[in-house]
């Protein structure tokens, strides 16, 4: 048991832990070691993973812990966020979808090493990297609480209530904006200070998505894929380069929170 540990130390980079609000001691290096096991899967990381714990102070908030994880993983980027009542919780949480991620980006490279084919969902070179989010379904409030966190122009997401892929956005009159897959449907519950767009999601492929980015000078694109059944999105990253994001929730989702 204790080799194993050693190798699990030597062979992924310690990362990078950044905790923002009223955490506690000891948290750090408890994130470090778990996030390293997690890690240590045979897909090593080109870098350190990044890891974010942040307490939001406001006390009508059940689960005040917004935690994010951020890995390039031999060239594919991997996210996970999560928010939860404890930062160790939420260090759990985000392990455990590290895990899964790790996991299957371990799975997908068996393929090449057999002459099979590359794994269904694959994309063409129009989009330079394709990012995958686990998460689970979450709640509009806590969807912008993360994108504020994050200090992101959007947050795509699986809106808890109705199941369906959604983003929160800067835009609209109060400077946070929602918008669901399918706008004919029953909107979500919103979030005090954020409005809801009326607009579906457009419908086209990533190619068609990547051309509205770029001719409309867009800071993203959220639209629904036909070929594959749901929202997904497209930006651009700081190099310029297309950028396809989608979100996964390959866990249970969190319980509801309580009506007021």
């Amino acid at each position: 048991m204790t080799s194993t540990h050693r190798t699990a130390i030597t062979a992924v980079a310690p990362p990078v832990v950044e905790l923002r609000g009223v955490i506690g001691t000891g948290l750090a290096p408890y994130a470090r070691e778990k996030v390293i096991q997690a890690l240590d899967h045979g897909v090593h990381p080109l870098g350190p993973a990044r890891i974010r714990v942040v307490r939001h102070d406001d006390p009508a908030r059940e689960r005040p812990i917004v935690a994010s994880a951020h890995v390039d993983l031999a060239g594919r980027r991997l996210h996970a966020h999560v928010v939860a009542a404890t930062p160790r919780e939420a260090v759990d949480l985000l392990v455990d979808r590290l895990r899964r991620q790790v996991g299957d980006a371990h799975a997908r490279r068996q393929p090449a090493h057999t002459g099979r084919s590359a794994p269904a969902g694959s994309v063409d070179g129009v989009i330079s990297r394709h990012d995958v989010v686990q998460a689970v379904p979450t709640s509009v409030a806590d969807a912008v609480a993360i994108m504020e966190s994050r200090d992101e122009a959007f947050h795509l997401f699986v809106e808890r209530s109705t199941g369906r892929r959604a983003v929160v956005y800067r835009g609209g009159p109060t400077g946070r904006r929602v918008a669901v897959d399918d706008g004919s449907a029953p909107q979500p519950p919103g979030a005090a200070g954020t409005t809801v767009s009326s607009r579906a999601a457009r419908t086209t492929g990533p190619e068609g998505a990547a051309e509205q980015l770029r001719l409309g000078a867009l800071p993203f694109v959220f639209f629904h894929d036909p070929g594959i059944g749901r929202a997904r999105v497209v930006h651009l990253d700081e190099r310029g380069r297309t950028v396809l994001v989608d979100v996964e929730t390959g866990l249970t989702a969190a319980p509801p929170e309580p009506a007021p």
